[in-house]
């Protein structure tokens, strides 16, 4: 109980720095009336459009909010937004919830759209968890719907595609290598619609700037080496039969050494990760062995020695672009040794199983690491109907090799 309130004890020291968390970096905003205020936007490398934004005006002033109702373009690291109100389709793509009509089904709305190409010809994006949409738009003049729509021939019930965009294209942006037997080969999809509007706004001399802000959707991959320390807790009790005696054995370090292996899910500034974590531990230990009556009747002895394979969620709280803290959730395998036993009046080998693990750390310069870590109660004989509780707690420093 002592490891689980002095882990509680630091998570609680981590939540008062949740304030200063959040990323703010430098960017700007452009309220309705068209003033232009540079300013600290709260850049979330958004997946998703979002519906709202927080600012701060300076480093010491109170956290803001702007939305479509008094903003009316915003931009932060690679991103730029501007708020349009744009004829917006919801049509499914989802096989079981196609529309048996072909024309889109439009829905008026006012949102901020993010830029992928600005210049004499710019392309805007939205995106939610259900749906992409491209726009169009000349001369930064409001923007058109390209128009995509895969639907279900009600006749037939085969699905079709109105792919309409290829000709809103041919009458806007033909230039140079951008031909209409190209567009007519064109894909609705971010990279080639992104590659042809800049090359026609080259084509045209004028100024086209291609923003890279999305390219965080992208899962990125951490791998680290990560040795330990690793203070174990164990202990048996008398079965029914009185074997194996009851034992407490010495509280002593023993060491792992594993690696992780980190998968960034994109967007909010990578605050959560998948975690894959193989582990070797090796644990050996003596204790006093007691009958009734706490009499010692010698020596008890575990030796244990096993691979762990972990799985887990990790989240991280943002104090830096170089520092972060962060906490994680494991589930954890264990596969012991053959030679892996409990040694008391009787030797009994130790099972595989399961166990949780709860753990929180800091990151400097998404390379270094370290990491306190709790390891929950684990039944390491549970095939022999024996009341035992193994649990502990680990020092793990990470060092990034990719």
């Amino acid at each position: 109980m002592k490891y689980i309130t002095l882990l509680s004890f630091a998570l609680i020291l981590c939540s008062q720095n949740l304030i200063s968390q959040e990323l703010y970096q430098d960017g700007y905003i452009v309220y309705n009336n068209g003033e232009k205020i540079q300013c600290l936007v709260k850049n979330e490398e958004w997946v998703d459009n979002p519906d709202q934004i927080q600012y701060k005006l300076s480093e010491n002033d109170q956290v803001r909010k702007g939305s479509t109702d008094d903003l009316k373009e915003f931009a932060v690291g690679q991103a730029k937004f501007i708020r349009w109100t744009v004829d917006m389709d919801y049509s499914s793509t989802k096989t079981d919830k196609l529309s048996s009509k072909k024309e889109p089904e439009f829905k008026n709305e006012t949102r901020f759209l993010r830029y992928l190409v600005e210049g004499e010809a710019s392309l805007l994006t939205f995106k939610n968890s259900d749906l992409r949409r491209f726009f169009l738009s000349m001369n930064n003049e409001a923007p058109i719907s390209l128009v995509y729509k895969i639907y279900k021939k009600p006749e037939t019930g085969l699905t079709a595609k109105n792919t309409s965009f290829r000709r809103q294209l041919m009458q806007n942006i033909v230039c140079g290598d951008v031909t209409i037997d190209r567009l007519t080969q064109i894909r609705y999809n971010k990279n080639e619609l992104r590659k042809v509007v800049n090359e026609y706004n080259e084509c045209k001399g004028a100024e086209s700037i291609v923003y890279k802000g999305e390219e965080g959707e992208k899962i990125k991959v951490r791998i680290a080496l990560r040795p330990g320390i690793r203070l174990v807790n164990y202990e048996t009790e008398r079965s029914f039969n009185g074997s194996p005696t009851q034992s407490t054995f010495e509280k002593k370090p023993s060491f792992r050494v594993g690696a992780e292996f980190e998968f960034l899910l994109p967007g909010n500034n990578q605050r959560w990760a998948i975690l894959l974590e193989p582990v070797f531990q090796k644990y050996e230990a003596t204790g006093p062995r007691q009958r009734e009556w706490n009499v010692t009747r010698g020596d008890a002895k575990v030796t244990y020695q096993s691979i762990e394979i972990s799985f887990g969620v990790r989240h991280y709280f943002i104090l830096s672009e170089n520092s972060r803290l962060f906490i994680n959730g494991l589930l954890t395998f264990d596969n012991p040794s053959s030679d892996s036993q409990v040694q008391t009046s009787n030797d009994f080998s130790i099972d595989s199983g399961t166990s949780s693990n709860l753990g929180f750390g800091y990151k400097y310069n998404n390379r270094f690491s370290g990491e306190l870590r709790y390891g929950m109660k684990r039944d390491l004989l549970e095939q022999w109907n024996i009341a035992n509780n193994h649990n502990f707690v680990s020092f793990i420093i990470g060092v990034n090799i990719l």
